[in-house]
């Protein structure tokens, strides 16, 4: 019987159980799914007389690893090597031009992967939990970054983009563990919706001046991302973008951006930089982070917004302790400013001793001192600048 099934140039369907196959010269197209599901083969090799491979042509071959493609190819079709988890080589012709949406679907064991120069388009899903791609070079052809394109390449430390990317589509590099550092292209203008969620290595961020829109979640769950740039421009900026950044300390928001509602989710732990914001503008459940960020830079704020805050503040003490007791910074100044009465104080000080915190006990007691002086001497004013 013969292995090959070829109708008029095309290669229908496989029926061997080769280790190495290769495709007979003088074939031209490779039909849908012909090699698809093998059990046996490792290699496969087609010859450059072979100028179409249909879809999923070798999708979920367990044991694959290698292929060799024509040069002559101009397009990856659709699921080509689909959950082909031993694919550890292939080599891209330089005619190629587009690959198509999950061309790679869960190769992943794909180690690397050279995209040729003259590449102009890369489907969605394309390299789509490819575990073991460690690094990828966009070629410059490229202006869009198509949505859950690398998402899930969790050992990807390095993606170098052209300067003519404009575009990086929703959850194009989910959880893509190991980046630590990302390079933008100085024209892009748009990441979409959790382009790099789930980037829990990413450092540092410095968007650059173009960008027109950066879409809801797009950095959440950063947890290393210590440093954040953003232009002074107003652009639009969705909700829950820096959300449970644990390490981001502060972000500054620059005087010409509008503050969405939710930038930093709910809850947040950054302290959020804005001193050009009126006590108005703050977003719902963004006082703290707000006032956090104000006790430390109080020389950037104008004098009528340092009067305002410090006023809230001293309205919303009680609410405001707890988060005192873990920023001391906050409760520095809040003590600066004398803004315990006697009475607070003395129930704090209780609390304080149950709890066993004997460095919060020792400076509320110090504290009670001075406010049974009237004021002498007032020892809590130098905190004030320590921050």
């Amino acid at each position: 019987m013969n292995e090959f099934q070829i109708e008029n140039g095309v290669l229908k369907k496989y029926l061997g159980r080769a280790r190495e196959i290769i495709v007979p010269d003088g074939v031209t197209e490779i039909g849908i799914a012909a090699f698809s599901r093998l059990k046996y083969t490792v290699s496969v090799y087609v010859p450059d007389s072979v100028k179409r491979i249909r879809k999923q042509a070798f999708s979920h071959c367990n044991y694959l690893e290698k292929v060799r493609l024509p040069k002559g190819l101009k397009r990856l079709e659709e699921h080509l090597f689909d959950e082909s988890i031993a694919l550890k080589e292939v080599i891209l012709p330089e005619a190629l031009e587009v690959i198509d949406g999950y061309v790679f679907y869960g190769c992943e064991t794909l180690e690397q992967i050279e995209l040729p120069s003259c590449l102009r388009e890369i489907g969605p899903w394309a390299f789509y939990n490819c575990k073991s791609l460690k690094e990828v070079r966009i070629p410059a052809s490229i202006t869009h970054i198509s949505h859950r394109c690398f998402y899930g390449c969790e050992r990807m430390t390095k993606v170098i983009f052209p300067e003519g990317v404009t575009e990086i589509g929703k959850c194009a590099f989910f959880y893509c563990d190991a980046l630590t550092n990302i390079q933008f292209p100085e024209h892009l203008t748009h990441i979409d919706d959790w382009a790099f969620s789930g980037c829990i290595r990413l450092r540092k961020l410095e968007i650059p001046d173009a960008i027109e829109r950066i879409g809801d979640g797009a950095f959440q769950c950063c947890l290393q991302l210590t440093d954040v740039t953003l232009p002074d421009k107003d652009f639009v900026i969705g909700d829950h973008v820096f959300e449970r950044c644990k390490a981001l300390k502060m972000l500054r928001i620059p005087p010409n951006l509008k503050l969405p509602h939710a930038i930093l989710g709910k809850n947040p732990q950054t302290m959020l930089f804005a001193p050009h914001l009126t006590l108005a503008e703050i977003p719902n459940g963004y006082q703290t982070a707000v006032f956090r960020a104000f006790v430390r830079e109080r020389k950037a704020y104008t004098e009528e917004i340092n009067e305002t805050y410090t006023a809230l503040i001293r309205k919303e003490r009680q609410k405001l302790y707890p988060v005192a007791v873990e920023d001391h910074a906050l409760l520095y100044f809040m003590l600066a400013e004398k803004m315990f009465s006697l009475e607070e104080t003395e129930h704090f000080v209780e609390n304080l001793i149950e709890r066993g915190d004997s460095e919060l006990t020792a400076i509320f007691l110090q504290y009670k001192h001075e406010l049974t002086k009237d004021g002498e001497n007032d020892a809590f004013s130098r905190f004030e600048l320590d921050f």
